[in-house]
C-alpha cells in the first residue's frame, strides 16, 4: 500500500461501493489520516462525472462531538447529485447496506456565501437564506468498519451519506421560532422518533452559521445549494422495504419509499 493517501484512487472507490451498494474492502492507498485529506477525496469525488454537489451536511458542531471524532473543527460533506431526491422520493432498498433516517432541517442557499477572513454574522447568513425545507437524511457507509470506523475515515466517506430528500421550501421562514419546531417520524404508519429543532444547538440556524464560518476549503457554498444541519430525532435503522413521512408541522412534511 502507498504511503500517502491516493485521494483520486479513494474517491473513485468509495463512489463505485456507493453506487454498486457494497463495501469497500480496502482502501486503494494509505487512508485518509487528517481531515484535510478527507476533504480532498470529497472534492475528488464532486470531480468525476455526474457527482455535482447538490448541497452539504454539517457537522461536529460542537466540543462533545468534536472530542469525541478528535476532529478539532467544524465538518462538512457535500450531498451529490446521484442521491439526491425531492420529496415525495423513491429509492432502492437494495441500494443500500446499512441504512437509517434521520429528520432534519435544510436551509437552501439563495445567494453565495464565499470563505473571508471576517465571520458572517448571523443576519448576513439569513439574508443569503431563500428558504426552509423540512429533510430527511438517509444515512448509510461503505467502509469495511460501517459506523465504527475512524471518524476521518468516515468524514472521507461523505459523512456516511446515503441519500438525501428535501420537502417543500418554506420561504417565510423567519417568521417559525425553528428550535420549537416538531416533527415527528413514521415508518408505514407507526410513528418510530419525535424530536424538535431544538437539539440542534437550540436552533439549527446556528449550524449554519458555523458551517459559513467554517466553509468547505475546497469550493464556495452556493446559490442553489441546500445546506442540512443535522440529525433532531435519533436515526432509525431499518432492514426493509417500506415508507417514511415525517411530519413537521407548519413547516410541511418529507415523504421517502424504499422499494
Amino acid at each position: 500500500m502507498s504511503e500517502s493517501c491516493d485521494v483520486e484512487a479513494s474517491a473513485a472507490s468509495l463512489m463505485a461501493a456507493r453506487t454498486g451498494a457494497r463495501k469497500m474492502a480496502a482502501w486503494p492507498s494509505r487512508p485518509p489520516g487528517a481531515f484535510w485529506e478527507s476533504f480532498a477525496i470529497h472534492a475528488a469525488a464532486a470531480r468525476l462525472p455526474g457527482h455535482e454537489v447538490t448541497g452539504w451536511k454539517v457537522g461536529n458542531i460542537n466540543a462533545e462531538q468534536q472530542a469525541k471524532s478528535g476532529i478539532p473543527a467544524v465538518t462538512c460533506a457535500p450531498l451529490l447529485a446521484p442521491w439526491t431526491k425531492a420529496s415525495p422520493a423513491r429509492y432502492e432498498h437494495a441500494k443500500f447496506l446499512t441504512p437509517k433516517i434521520e429528520c432534519e432541517i435544510a436551509f437552501a442557499l439563495g445567494r453565495d456565501l464565499p470563505a473571508r477572513k471576517t465571520p458572517y454574522s448571523r443576519e448576513e447568513v439569513a439574508d443569503a437564506v431563500a428558504a426552509v425545507h423540512p429533510a430527511i437524511e438517509i444515512v448509510d457507509i461503505r467502509l469495511a468498519g460501517g459506523y465504527a470506523s475512524a471518524p476521518v475515515e468516515a468524514l472521507a466517506d461523505c459523512m456516511a451519506s446515503g441519500g438525501f430528500v428535501p420537502g417543500p421550501a418554506c420561504r417565510d421562514w423567519r417568521k417559525l421560532d425553528l428550535g420549537k419546531v416538531e416533527m415527528v417520524l413514521k415508518a408505514d404508519a407507526t410513528e418510530v422518533a419525535r424530536a424538535a429543532g431544538a437539539v440542534i444547538l437550540g436552533n439549527p440556524f446556528e449550524a449554519l452559521v458555523l458551517l459559513a464560518n467554517n466553509p468547505p476549503p475546497w469550493t464556495t457554498l452556493s446559490a442553489g445549494q441546500i445546506v442540512t444541519t443535522g440529525s433532531c430525532t435519533v436515526p432509525f435503522a431499518f432492514d426493509k422495504p417500506g415508507t417514511f413521512v415525517a411530519d413537521y408541522g407548519a413547516l410541511g412534511a418529507v415523504t421517502v419509499t424504499f422499494a
